[in-house]
């Protein structure tokens, strides 16, 4: 049998650059199928260790000892487990489309599919942060669309050094630049066509100076009854519907998995495409109607690798003519291959059965799009390029779908240093000084600024990201009204978990952070645990070493251990192992995105309504401390129990704690209604900024008396407005505007 790599030596060239961009990183995930060793695990695993074998057990049964461990095995083991044991009955899997998560709810007597991804473009944010936020926007939408559904919510969470830095190091813009241009690029795309971003936060931390995280989280919906998807048989006709090709995006694929250096921004801002929001526009109304989606059998975004990845993977076999691929002006000198890896955007491609093609052309005419025939579905197992008549590639499909795996790695995971626990808060002398220092870091002043940039309300919106009569309460996630006519108490709900100093400290704490404080956030925000379901973005260190590819394995692990509890799995995710920069690393980072449907009459603002009232915290940090196994259970309990009273209407605004503690939701929960508060007289300084993420901290109905066993009283809101601790008190006053300052001079709050 021939090997691997004398199939590869009788390739010519133009089929070695479609295998090396079909079998890139970013295409097939190389890092996350390496099969893994874990020497000498540290105790402090074992709870989460032992899980995951049990569930590896359920799924694999007797072929367990032919499944090796990798990061996409622990990755995607929750979701197996729960399929296996028929648990995800609302979980929709199209098995041959996978460019979003989806699933199944019974939207005001219609059946309907909700749809959720999210996207990264963190290596061209870097370079060119104006259009490589915006195409990440782009590419984003049109997964979702890929996957039938009409985008109406989303979520941008991006990762940079301090932007008040005016100081950079060679061969990087600074700080500043990036993320305000970046901003730029995401809120003009979204802004052009029309859809909010409802959630809006950057997260701050040295290590992002290697390289920025740029993030988008988006929500669709369309009525089951819409979709068709089958299977493409030989004579089915693929068209390109949307914009003309260009040379720009070229080598994007594998340019995105690279580590970048000092001469990147000159050698790899051409792998930057550009991003056109009137034609995105343009795709989500073709997207939204629906005798065009009942004449489309299978449909692909256009991202990386373009047509060699997005036409070739949407059959088995394929005659592509290259020839017949528009081209942009000033470009009709492509050569085949270029026009075969061009990564230009706002780019669809979709399977239709050849007497249809005529009706899917003329749909995209009405609605001002392109399209043309470029590819035959065929049966000869092969995907074939042609260019003028000449054959510019031919691979078999088996060949193609295989790519050789990597050789097993050893991976290290270290005990985290207990006297530098990130958990808990700093020592202070004093409450005032506390609150002050607090609201003037970077991890927990105003955003207000930055969201303001983005259009953040529409019909569908149900809580305002900066809510209250004052506009000053941050909410934690996004709800949303779901679009379908005659909805009107269906919503969903989208947050995100993740804390890079706890991350840094230790990658398994920090994914198990992550995904608690994304479920907290949305039980604060109104819905259910028990309805969750995550997608994970995965950003860490080019991973060189033993330890730093254990960094991913450690913090996938503490995410699965809490998915393991809850029964709640992640069914998607994006992986991005490039975040170095010579000897600068980004932090190991996992972002928890989470999303529930709910019912709106569970949904209250975030700001605290009335003076008068007691504020109570159910605290699980007790369950959840680094030093003995987590009682899941406990939490359940606890969980519970606050769901129960919210929804019997004992419970008004909750937020989930945050970086800044105890006393950082306070202060959220008190500015929206410019409504102060008291602790209790015997109150102390003791750990009010300790980050006990999964707590969670509300505002109880008048003469209502909750189980002192799960509710500790703190306090209770005063028509003062101001904070007061014993004999010491800060003004909201004081607080907002030491908040307000601290990124004035990059993002001002009232421009």
């Amino acid at each position: 049998m021939e090997s691997i790599t004398e199939k590869l030596a009788g390739l010519n060239e133009a089929e070695k650059a479609i295998i090396d961009v079909y079998w890139s990183d970013h295409c097939r995930h190389i890092t996350f199928s390496t099969p893994l060793q874990l020497e000498n695990p540290p105790s402090f695993l074992q709870q989460a260790l032992t899980s995951y074998q049990k569930q590896r057990e359920i799924v694999f049964g007797d072929k367990i000892s032919t499944k090796p461990i990798t990061l996409m095995d622990l990755a995607t083991i929750s979701m197996k487990e729960q399929k296996k044991l028929g648990r995800l009955p609302n979980l929709v899997d199209d098995k041959s489309e996978q460019n979003a998560a989806t699933i199944q709810s019974d939207i005001n007597g219609e059946l309907c599919r909700i749809s959720f991804k999210n996207e990264t473009h963190n290596a061209p944010t870097e370079i060119m942060p104006y259009d490589g936020a915006s195409t990440c926007t782009g590419g984003l939408l049109r997964d979702l669309l890929a996957s039938r559904g009409r985008p109406f919510d989303g979520i941008r969470v991006t990762g940079a050094a301090d932007p008040t830095e005016p100081k950079t190091i060679p061969g990087k813009l600074p700080q500043k630049q990036i993320t305000t241009e970046a901003a730029r690029g995401f809120s003009d795309y979204m802004n052009a066509i029309g859809l909010t971003t409802g959630h809006v936060v950057e997260i701050y931390h040295p290590g992002y100076v290697a390289k920025r995280m740029e993030l988008g989280f988006g929500v669709s919906v369309v009525k089951s009854s819409h979709v068709r998807i089958e299977e493409p048989v030989a004579g089915d006709k693929v068209i390109l519907i949307g914009e003309k090709t260009g040379r720009d995006g070229i080598g994007g694929a594998t340019g995105s998995s690279k580590q970048q250096d000092e001469h990147s921004m000159a050698k790899e801002a051409a792998l930057v495409p550009v991003g056109i929001p009137e034609t995105g526009r343009k795709i989500i109304e073709l997207y939204s109607d629906k005798v065009f989606l009942s004449l489309i059998k299978r449909s692909n975004d256009f991202g990386a690798g373009g047509i060699s990845v997005a036409v070739g993977e949407i059959a088995g076999s394929l005659d592509i003519y290259l020839d017949r691929v528009p081209l942009k002006d000033g470009f009709e000198n492509m050569t085949p291959l270029e026009i075969a890896i061009s990564e230009s955007q706002e780019r669809m491609a979709v399977v239709t059965a050849s007497a249809d093609v005529a009706k899917v052309l003329e749909l995209c005419r009405k609605y001002g799009l392109e399209a043309t025939v470029i590819a035959d579905v065929t049966n000869t197992g092969r995907l074939n390029m042609f260019h003028n008549g000449f054959k510019v590639a031919s691979l078999e499909r088996v060949f193609l779908n295989n790519h050789p795996h990597p050789d097993a790695r050893s991976i290290l995971v270290r005990n985290p240093d207990i006297n530098k626990n990130p958990f808990e808060g700093k020592k202070q002398q004093g409450f005032r000084h506390m609150v002050l220092e607090l609201v003037g870091k970077l991890e927990n002043c105003s955003q207000q600024g930055l969201a303001k940039k983005f259009s953040q309300v529409n019909a569908n919106t149900v809580l305002k990201q900066y809510d209250g009569v004052t506009g000053k309460t941050r909410t934690q996630g996004t709800v949303s009204l779901i679009p379908i006519e005659g909805n009107t108490s269906m919503v969903t709900i989208s947050t995100f978990g993740f804390d890079p100093f706890v991350a840094e400290w230790s990658p398994f704490h920090g994914g198990k952070a992550a995904r608690l404080d994304s479920l907290a956030k949305i039980i604060a925000l109104g819905g259910d645990y028990r309805d969750v379901y995550f997608t994970d973005q995965e950003y860490f260190a080019t991973p060189n070493t033993p330890e730093k590819l254990g960094a991913p394995f450690a913090a996938l692990l503490g995410a699965n251990e809490v998915s393991a509890a809850f029964g709640r799995p992640s069914v998607g995710g994006k992986d991005s192992m490039s975040g170095s920069y010579k000897d600068i690393d980004v932090p190991p980072t996992l972002v928890s995105f989470a999303i529930a449907i709910a019912n709106k009459k569970n949904i209250h603002s975030q700001a605290f309504q009335a003076s008068g009232r007691a504020i109570g915290f159910i605290d699980i940090s007790y369950e959840t401390t680094v030093s003995r196994q987590t009682d899941y259970e406990a939490i359940k309990r606890k969980w519970d129990y606050f769901i129960e009273q919210r929804n019997a209407g004992n419970i008004f605004s909750a937020r989930a704690l945050g970086t800044g503690g105890i006393i950082g939701e306070i202060i959220n929960g008190c500015l929206g209604n410019n409504i102060g508060f008291e602790f209790l007289p015997d109150a102390t300084i003791d750990k009010l900024s300790n980050k006990n993420y999964g707590s969670l901290l509300f505002e109880i109905r008048e003469n209502t008396t909750l189980n002192p066993e799960i509710v500790r009283i703190l306090g209770r809101t005063t028509a003062d407005s101001s904070i007061r601790l014993g004999k010491e008190s800060v003004s909201l006053k004081e607080i907002l505007e030491v908040s307000e300052s601290r990124l004035e001079t990059v993002f001002p709050i009232n421009k």
